[in-house]
């Protein structure tokens, strides 16, 4: 399975998931005859990986179900890569906004993560992490702070102070911060983001598009919009640059930050380029989650706005 691997890197999903599936159905085949369970495990959460990178959520969170049903009955109900799995179909869960099913899934992986691997353990942190969203997305703010501040806590004891997996850290508390409005403190943790990131990845990495967009957005709120635009449309570059390679999360970012210029564009009173953005913004919202999902309808609602202003301009001409 090296190859699938090396097409996940390079972002042949396709011709991943294609090669991946091949082999399962393989092992499936020997399973029945006495093959090894563990060999399917690996290509199952590989597949599992795949899906999400191709935005294919519901079916990610079929395939890690089925995974978690093969490991229980081969490692039992509180082996660590149960865990792992509980806690990759809470993020699928998640990046679905349903977020009392993704709660419901980390909640149990963590608890078997405190009991097997401590807390200190990265896969505990990523739990942690991925929960924080969760609180987040729930507007339960304090509570997302806490929980991501705990992360970066840990990560700061457990890896060098230089470590590229800190630019995470440093983001997500940022956003939990942003939401409350501690706008100096944000802007301190998206600056230590950047850096890293910038340090450890180059000043093309698909990351930059959700760097320079959360940082363009913080300085849009302190009302330095020109700035903000500036940011923004770094990000935009980006975004634009490595979109075929950079994977359905990068896309969903670069969606957002057409969306947020359209808002600077408005403060700006440039109408007809906010109209534009935001245009581009929805398009790939529908394309990317599909007409329920919370983004699309928060982007149609700006649309919608920027349509109203649009008519009353045009009223009052006539």
């Amino acid at each position: 399975m090296a190859k699938a691997k090396d097409y996940i890197e390079e972002g042949k999903l396709e011709e991943a998931r294609e090669l991946l599936e091949k082999g399962l159905k393989i092992l499936v085949n020997e399973r029945g005859e006495g093959g090894d369970p563990s060999a399917e495990a690996i290509i199952l959460a590989r597949i599992g990986v795949v899906l999400k990178k191709q935005g294919k959520y519901k079916e990610s969170v079929e395939n890690y179900e089925r995974l978690l049903e093969l490991q229980m009955k081969t490692l039992g109900e509180d082996d660590p890569a149960v865990a792992m799995t509980l806690s990759h179909i809470g993020v699928g869960f998640f990046c679905q906004a349903k977020l009392k099913e993704s709660m419901e899934k980390l909640e149990r992986a963590l608890e078997i993560q405190l009991d097997k691997l401590g807390e200190n353990n990265l896969d505990t942190v990523n739990t942690y992490r991925h929960m924080g969203y969760v609180f987040r997305e729930e507007r339960k703010y304090e509570n997302s702070e806490t929980i991501l501040r705990k992360c970066l806590e840990i990560q700061l004891q457990v890896l060098p102070h230089d470590h590229p997996d800190l630019a995470l850290a440093y983001g997500d508390l940022a956003s939990a911060l942003q939401c409350q409005q501690k706008t100096a403190e944000a802007i301190k943790m998206r600056k230590n983001s950047l850096k890293s990131t910038l340090k450890h990845r180059g000043e093309w990495h698909p990351s930059l598009v959700m760097e320079y967009g959360n940082i363009g957005v913080l300085l849009k709120e302190s009302g330095k919009l020109d700035q903000a635009e500036k940011m923004m449309n770094k990000a935009l570059e980006i975004g634009k640059a490595v979109h075929e390679t950079g994977g359905h999360e990068i896309s969903i970012h670069t969606a957002a930050t057409y969306r947020n210029i359209a808002i600077v564009y408005l403060d700006q009173g440039r109408l007809q380029d906010a109209i534009h953005a935001n245009k581009e913004a929805l398009l790939m919202h529908r394309r990317l989650l599909g007409d329920d999902h919370p983004r699309t309808q928060d982007t149609e609602k700006i649309h919608r706005h920027c349509l109203g202003i649009l008519v009353e301009q045009r009223n009052r001409q006539n």
